[in-house]
């Protein structure tokens, strides 16, 4: 009774557990919570950038629209200039505007300009507004052109020109200068914590917009350069939605980040903001460091409360664990000693009866399976002898084959298992030339092109030979696929490199080894240096390069070995 009021003790204390389930579960809600926060912050952040930037461009062409649809035909010249003038002063991101009659000429008296601005800067305006009048305008207007970004004015700020089709007979089209630097500082505004940037890119990848100005229309920078990629195929993509999407990218350094963008397929830009993953999950790691420390207080506090209710138990609980440990590792017969009169006492003297039993049980097994592994034997020889029966010029080769592989496997530092499958691979490789007819086995000249297709057919006959055949399961794999090549060109399957199992790759090249020097009816026997000049040609071709230099290692030592002997 005095275990169970311990174990009762300890299972009261280990109420704690479902208290660390739910702990851990609401962690995770908490996580998964934190995470999803964070990914709508980053596809809340470009939207709201998108709309600013959709506003921006929107009011600009309002205005334009409004000049170009304007009753300009009263007037006279000063006083259109006077309108003019007084859109530039209301709307500072306009710098030049110009209007044109239907045939893309200007129309007097109507374009006007800062004092400022130099008559180059005029010059390269007209001649952006003119590729966009290219095309021609509509009979009934049109939707708004814009120009790709450009660097405008003294102080090399991005610009855009914009040109709005009209149905007017006297006025064609408005097109003006639309300064981007409002929209730069709405972009260096967006704060993406502490090393992340918003940015405005085009449909080919640069920066219009960046939280760092030197980025404008130059070197986009890393984050940058990650995630504009996707920003141009979906701009290139029809279908694709103006809402804000979040994605994960990766660096030019392998850093993780998270980004998210939005489309202006209107104008042909995309809006978008990223930073460095780890930034993104700040609040996410905060939260997990915080409860991996309250993890280990209370594993601490569990640690100590645990040793002083398990002291009177331990000693004991300790000696019958070693006792299983050594059974566990073949020890059979090993009886602990356990003085105690609970039922930890009355658990030693069962574990020692067990122990007893057990050791008995190994002798009779291990009798069973010295036997069982003989009988194998004996099979594999007899399979081998047959297989030597039917073809008498080869008799002695699986043997030999057999004993080179397991050279060669060691030679690998290949286990024991694949030692034992080599084994067996090498002596029954050539199974299957029980189902050959005689004739063609021991035919003295090369083989017709049926003959040899008939022949071909000995890897797939041996697999199903011993397919059923439980201990041989391992060498299957060399039975059938001996015959594959390294450059795919073997048969029954075709494999090439890595896709021909281990051992098949080996007894392939053991087999190539003793068919070379060997004496066949059609051919005599070669030397050692000739052999390994052919088997140099079939490496990376026929046989695996790795196992091609085992074997060459292999037959180094044992001439070396031979040449020592004598």
């Amino acid at each position: 009774m005095r275990l169970f009021r311990t174990v009762l003790i300890l299972m009261l204390f280990a109420s704690a557990v479902p208290t660390a389930v739910l702990g851990w579960l609401l962690v995770s809600t908490s996580r998964d919570q934190l995470v999803t926060d964070s990914l709508e912050l980053a596809g809340d952040r470009v939207e709201r950038l998108r709309l600013q930037t959709a506003g921006y461009l929107g009011e600009a062409r309002r205005a334009v629209e409004e000049v170009a649809r304007a009753d300009w035909a009263p007037l006279s010249e000063a006083e259109r200039r006077g309108a003019l003038a007084g859109l530039l002063g209301r709307r500072e991101e306009v710098a030049i505007v110009t209007l044109y009659d239907r045939s893309g000429r200007k129309i007097p008296g109507l374009q006007a300009f800062p004092s400022a601005v130099a008559p180059s800067e005029i010059a390269e305006h007209e001649v952006r507004a003119a590729a966009l009048l290219a095309p021609g305008l509509p009979p009934g207007g049109g939707a708004p052109r814009w120009s790709p970004a450009y660097r405008a004015g003294r102080r090399g700020e991005a610009a855009m020109t914009l040109l709005v089709p009209v149905a007017d007979p006297s006025v064609g089209a408005a097109a003006a200068e639309i300064s981007l630097a409002p929209l730069q500082a709405l972009t260096a505004r967006t704060r993406v914590g502490a090393r992340g940037v918003a940015f405005v890119v085009d449909a080919s990848g640069r920066a219009v917009a960046h939280s760092d100005p030197a980025r404008v229309l130059g070197e986009p920078g890393p984050v940058v350069a990650a995630v504009a990629p996707e920003v141009v195929r979906a701009l290139r993509s029809p279908g694709e939605h103006q809402v804000a999407r979040v994605a994960e990218f990766s660096g030019r350094d392998g850093e993780g980040l998270l980004g998210a963008y939005a489309l202006l397929p209107d104008v042909g830009w995309g809006v978008g903001a990223a930073q460095p993953r780890a930034d993104a999950f700040a609040s996410v790691e905060r939260m997990r460091r915080t409860a991996i420390a309250g993890g280990l207080v209370s594993l601490v506090l569990a640690v100590v409360l645990s040793a002083w209710f398990a002291r009177s138990i331990a000693r004991p609980v300790s000696e019958c664990a070693r006792g299983a440990l050594e059974i566990a590792r073949g020890q059979f017969g090993r009886e602990v000693k356990v003085e105690s009169a609970n039922e930890i006492g009355d658990l030693a003297l069962t574990f020692n009866h067990m122990s007893r039993e057990l050791k008995g049980y190994d002798e009779e097994n291990r009798r069973l399976i010295t036997a069982l592994e003989a009988g194998y034997l004996d099979t594999i020889r007899s399979l081998a002898g047959a297989i030597d029966a039917k073809d008498s010029y080869t008799r002695g080769h699986n043997q030999r084959v057999a004993e080179l592989a397991v050279e060669i496997g060691r030679a690998m530092d290949l286990d024991a298992r694949s030692l034992k499958a080599l084994s067996y691979g090498g002596l029954l490789h050539d199974i299957g030339k029980i189902g050959i007819p005689e004739p063609v086995l021991r035919k003295h000249v090369p083989l017709d092109e049926a003959e040899m297709a008939l022949m071909r057919q000995h890897p797939a006959i041996g697999a199903e030979i011993v397919r059923g055949v439980e201990f041989l399961r391992d060498a299957l794999p060399a039975i059938r696929s001996h015959h594959e090549r390294w450059d795919g060109k073997g048969y029954p399957d075709g494999l090439t490199a890595d896709e021909i199992p281990l051992v098949a790759r080996i007894v392939n090249a053991a087999d190539t080894w003793d068919a070379c020097t060997s004496s066949r009816p059609y051919q005599p026997a070669m030397g050692t240096e000739e052999v390994l000049q052919i088997l140099s040609r079939l490496r990376g071709v026929q046989i695996d390069p790795a196992v091609h230099d085992a074997l060459v290692s292999v037959v180094r030592r044992r001439a070396t070995g031979k040449s020592g002997a004598a």
